[in-house]
């Protein structure tokens, strides 16, 4: 079966031989043109006289002096008008209104409405929407009404203005031309494959038809006389309009073997792999086969993973499609470019030193362009340095000696906009050049960056006629009308169109036929994208002006039957999972299709099918077992006998002794994240530090409550001891705002407070003719045990040991929730060295034994427990050994050291294994469930 294409240029070339430079050639869009002007040279049977071959809107904006305004200035422009009918909206805020009102305006001008008519029907509709008889309007009636008396206002405004600069929008030049075009044109002129045309399209090609043009349709019969079939909704208005021979029209659909698989896949990996299978397994394509075949991309997002998912031997790929800008890679390079400088202004430190903020430094240091323009820089070791040191805020300086001045160019200092423009401008042409290169060395992966990136500096480029007109425009302005623009900015991407398997968007499929089609996203929402639309026009004066949603769909519809004229396979793949976007429903094409074709074409094979990923074969949980062989042995002992034990690790062991050897053996850590705001461990310990200073020079007498209150009410003394701590993890500065700001006020808070009851205590104490005096503060403890003929290092840094009314009282600092501390007795005891719930009585008891070995007292008596800082009273909360004695005696003492031998006797035991444990619910909160597959 002969494509449409190949027919038409058979047409033309056998009515006008060889010598076509004066015939015209109008088509829908670039990619058909160049599809038609190969089939000429390929059935040309010699040298051939090319025709003019151009789109439609292309040859149309020719005819016309006006040139197109690219989008930032229209924005711009139509500011200027607001204000100058006394609108108050800074450009920032008018912005978002533009964009809307710019494609209204557009649309109007496309289907030649009358203006006068349009803007006055549509402002008495909306004000009829705020009228109520009798009643005084309130402030937003009043605004509502006025933004309608303005809306047709400001569209003649921006084509008077733009007349006047020799400039349009393209929907204002379309327009103008079909009004008033009136040359005859004498040269044979070809309309091929058109649908879905707008007003000013139809007049034109009325005209033109009135002189020397034909018009070639690519439509099927199946769907124009169907009347409940969207794909004909044009073709059955152009009938008469055009007085179509209804000969034309193919009967394809309805004769043709079909050989259709509508396929559910989950999620866009799902489709993709279904892809794959599809082009590996089904069609089993040879390369001369590839350009019979295309790829249907309705949803841009999934040309990414597209590509990274076909199989080895498709060696050729063609994308021809519109890709949004936006998440591209010089659009997320050009985006980091902006936050580095809109945060270098909102941290600049009060004395103006520039300051940059840690995550765009770091996103920049690691982004792809940032290799290729500057080569391979030590990047990792610098953010390695700035995350040892939290260095939230990083100063230029530091940078530019880090890399001895190389990265200087990437920083803009400054509130000049035009000297930012430049900048950017600068940055860009470099990347530029750059791509280039490596695209012509024959690194195809940068070929679409390239064509991205010229796109962009042609936008940032641009943006210089906005200063003529506007020169005290801010950069935040600026950065706004880019970030604008790009947004909306679509890159049509085209690749040689003889080679490799074609990857197309939807609309550059018209006129196009291929044997093999796969479609994707075939939801709705995406394949048919329902009725929204950005817009200011209701639906009522749509319908009687211009397009609706309705008029949309039937192109869509259109562009998806006309893939069936000539394919012979298609596989139709949808989204089974549901979504924000609508997955999970077939589009109504597919459902229309399933039920009608079937019906009328008895050749058509419709399969439905659910692609389902066979779950792995189950998979019993991976044994870890680490022996204890010389290695290990070797580093545990070096381990134990010169770093000690600590409780945490002893806590550990306990808890799970794998994550034992993974943390302390093996050495296994997470890895640091910056600290942008105080996380639990900081404030407990800037908390320490401040009450470690204060009693500090009292340590080794007497506390009164007199000295401690004089204390408590310097304030100022409390919040630099506080700070003096922080500012080894934050800038000061980052604590003068923000979250930062409360939580440095919660330090503040909780040493007030523990002071506070620190005070009744002492005056407690002295009604009973007592005192209390601080013995130690943060100081280690350590003795040293034999187990297993070694000499085991176990040690402690105690947080407070104090002399309380003649009592020893070994004191634990926490700032997190106040729990319960189980109690010891017969159960208790059995359980202590096993079980997780009892790794606070093993700190504590830990604590008194080491301070009972360092005193050697027989007759000693103390209490161990934890000050929770949080809790409403800053008692001490004391281990209990039973409900009513928290004193621990010396037989209490050495019947925990039996228990603590016994545990380090199996810890050092060649003979038994580090494994995982059994317990699951104690890997729920572990660092390294992912490494035992309990994650």
């Amino acid at each position: 079966m002969k494509k449409f294409l190949t027919i038409t240029a058979e047409k033309i070339l056998a009515k006008h031989g060889n010598n076509l430079s004066d015939v015209l050639v109008l088509m829908p869009n670039q990619r058909s043109c160049t599809y038609f002007r190969n089939e000429l040279k390929r059935l040309a049977q010699q040298a051939v006289f090319a025709p003019e071959i151009s789109t439609l809107q292309n040859w149309m904006l020719s005819q016309s002096d006006l040139v197109v305004a690219d989008n930032i200035e229209l924005i711009t422009d139509l500011h200027a008008c607001h204000k100058s009918i006394g609108g108050d909206l800074s450009l920032d805020d008018f912005m978002g209104t533009a964009n809307v009102m710019l494609t209204d305006f557009n649309e109007l001008d496309l289907q030649m409405a009358d203006a006068k008519l349009f803007f006055r029907n549509l402002e008495m509709l909306q004000s009829m929407k705020t009228y109520e008889p009798g009643e005084t309007p309130t402030e937003y009636k009043i605004k509502y009404r006025k933004f309608w008396e303005e809306f047709g206002l400001l569209y003649q405004l921006l084509r008077k203005r733009l007349k006047e600069k020799g400039k349009g929008y393209s929907g204002m030049i379309l327009r103008e031309v079909a009004e008033e075009l009136s040359s005859q044109l004498t040269i044979p002129v070809y309309l091929i494959g058109f649908s879905g045309l707008n007003k000013a399209d139809e007049v034109v090609i009325e005209h033109l038809l009135q002189t020397n043009a034909q018009m070639l349709w690519d439509a099927d019969e199946y769907y124009v006389k169907d009347e409940m079939n969207e794909a004909g909704f044009f073709f059955r208005k152009y009938l008469s309009k055009f007085r179509i021979d209804k000969e034309q029209f193919h009967k394809e659909i309805a004769e043709l073997p079909k050989n259709i698989s509508v396929i559910g896949a989950a999620k866009n990996m799902g489709q993709v792999k279904v892809v794959a299978d599809i082009l590996q397994n089904k069609l089993r394509l040879t390369e001369k086969e590839f350009l019979d075949t295309v790829i249907v991309v309705p949803d841009e997002k999934l040309l990414s993973p597209l590509l990274a998912s076909l199989p080895e031997n498709i060696s050729s790929v063609n994308i021809t499609m519109g890709l949004g800008m936006a998440g591209t890679n010089p659009a997320t390079w050009v985006e980091i470019l902006f936050r580095l400088y809109e945060n270098s202004v909102k941290y600049q430190s009060k004395s103006g030193v520039q300051r940059y903020y840690y995550k765009e430094i770091f996103e920049l240091l690691q982004h792809n362009f940032f290799r290729l323009l500057f080569g391979k820089l030590r990047t990792d070791a610098f953010i390695e340095k700035m995350k040892e040191q939290n260095r939230i805020l990083i100063r230029k300086e530091e940078i530019s000696s880090s890399f001895e001045g190389k990265l200087n160019s990437i920083f803009f200092e400054g509130n000049d906009t035009k000297g930012f423009a430049k900048y950017l401008s600068g940055i860009f042409t470099a990347l530029l050049d750059t791509l280039i290169k490596r695209a012509r060395g024959g690194n195809t992966v940068f070929a679409s960056d390239a064509e991205i990136t010229y796109r962009l500096l042609n936008i940032i480029q641009n943006t210089q006629s906005i200063f003529a007109t506007d020169e005290s425009i801010s950069i935040k302005t600026y950065i706004a009308l880019l970030r604008e623009n790009m947004h909306n900015e679509r890159v049509p991407l085209e690749g040689d169109p003889v080679e490799g398997l074609q990857i197309m968007g939807l609309q550059e499929t018209r006129s196009l036929d291929f044997k093999n089609v796969i479609i994707l996203s075939a939801n709705e929402g995406i394949l048919t994208s329902g009725k929204n639309m950005s817009t200011y026009i209701p639906y009522e004066v749509r319908r009687e002006f211009l397009n609706t949603y309705k008029e949309r769909d039937a192109v869509t519809a259109y562009l998806f039957y006309r893939l069936f004229h000539k394919a012979e396979n298609v596989f139709i793949l949808f989204n089974t999972e549901p979504d924000e976007l609508g997955g999970g429903e077939k589009s109504r094409f597919i459902l229309q299709l399933e039920h009608e074709l079937k019906g009328a074409n008895s050749k058509a094979e419709i399969r439905d099918l659910v692609f389902a990923v066979d779950p792995p074969s189950a998979i019993g949980e991976q044994l870890i077992i680490i022996d204890k062989n010389e290695p290990v042995m070797n580093k545990l002992d070096d381990i134990l006998t010169k770093s000690g034990i600590s409780p945490s690790a002893l806590n550990s062991y306990i808890n799970c002794t794998l994550q034992y050897y993974f943390r302390y053996v093996a050495g296994l850590r997470e890895q640091d994240d910056m600290e942008e705001n105080m996380e639990a461990a900081t404030i407990g310990s800037a908390v320490h530090h401040a009450l470690e200073k204060i009693y500090d020079v009292k340590k080794g007498e007497p506390i009164s409550s007199e000295q401690l209150e004089e204390v408590s009410k310097d304030k100022s003394k409390i919040e630099a001891l506080i700070r003096e701590h922080l500012s080894e993890r934050f800038d000061i500065e980052s604590l003068s705002n923000g979250k930062n700001l409360l939580l440095y006020k919660v330090c503040v808070k909780l040493t007030e407070e523990f002071l506070k009851y620190e005070i009744q205590n002492l005056k407690q104490l002295a009604d009973s003719g007592a005192d209390m005096q601080i013995e130690m503060l943060e100081e280690k403890l350590s003795h040293q045990l034999e187990v297993n003929g070694k000499q085991i290092l176990v040690s402690g840094r105690v947080d407070r040991i104090e002399r309380t009314g003649g009592i020893i009282q070994i004191a634990d600092y926490k700032t997190s929730t106040k729990s319960p501390i189980p109690i010891l007795n017969e159960e208790t005891w059995e359980e202590l060295m096993t079980a997780p719930k009892f790794s606070k009585p093993v700190q504590l008891l830990v604590y008194a034994w080491l301070y009972y070995r360092a005193n050697e007292s027989k007759n000693i008596s103390l209490r161990s427990g934890i000050y929770w800082l949080r809790a409403a009273q800053k008692k001490l909360d004391t281990l209990r050994v039973d409900k009513e004695n928290d004193l621990i005696d010396v037989p209490t003492i050495l019947k925990f050291e039996v228990k603590l031998k016994v545990l380090l006797a199996e810890l050092t035991d060649t003979a038994i294994p580090f494994t995982k444990t059994e317990d699951i619910q104690r890997c729920k909160y572990c660092e390294f469930a992912n490494i035992c597959q309990r994650d």
